[in-house]
């Protein structure tokens, strides 16, 4: 796969799918200094979701590469659509890197991809590994950054709802009296 034509294909449909009106409305509730299409999440997650059914047998190694130039992109959408090819592709969540959320921690700068990038990617991960994983949430939290420490706390909700049997309700808490 050649990773720059494919990006190009995927912002075509984003292009495809942007809409003023909601451009607009976004404005003023998501403050950020990428570029908006003003793409719905439904609209991103039908586009992930035909990507994936005609590549359903890629390999990481190969998926790997269209996240990351999705997520170098300069706009609001591409990052979201990488985290939802990523949702895709959820059983390889797990062997994803720290090294992989400290860079992409570095690169939000609103709440529109910190929560999706905190409770459907970085919990997923932190419930792969807890005994070890878990402890990331500290560096995050006593980050400069708020959109950092947001992270940390919004990893917590998906683990706290208990569907897999385990949540860190005091670790959240210990968390919130941090900030």
């Amino acid at each position: 796969m050649e990773v720059s034509a494919e990006r190009q294909r995927l912002l075509a449909q984003i292009r495809e799918q942007a809409e003023a009106e909601y451009r607009s409305g976004t404005s003023g509730v998501l403050r950020t200094g990428l570029k908006v299409y003003g793409v719905r999440v439904p609209h991103l997650r039908e586009i992930a979701r035909g990507w994936y059914r005609a590549h359903k047998k890629i390999a990481p190694e190969d998926l790997m590469p269209l996240v990351e130039a999705l997520w170098d992109g300069d706009s609001q959408e591409e990052r979201a659509l990488a985290m939802e090819l990523l949702r895709c592709y959820h059983r390889w969540i797990p062997d994803l890197s720290w090294d992989h959320f400290d860079r992409w921690r570095r690169q939000v700068d609103n709440w529109g991809l910190t929560d999706p990038l905190g409770t459907k990617i970085l919990a997923p991960w932190l419930l792969a590994d807890p005994e070890r994983r878990l402890d990331r949430l500290w560096e995050l939290i006593a980050d400069e950054d708020v959109w950092s420490r947001r992270l940390a706390l919004v990893a917590t909700a998906p683990i706290n709802r208990g569907h897999t049997g385990f949540t860190v309700p005091d670790l959240t808490l210990q968390l919130v009296d941090r900030v």
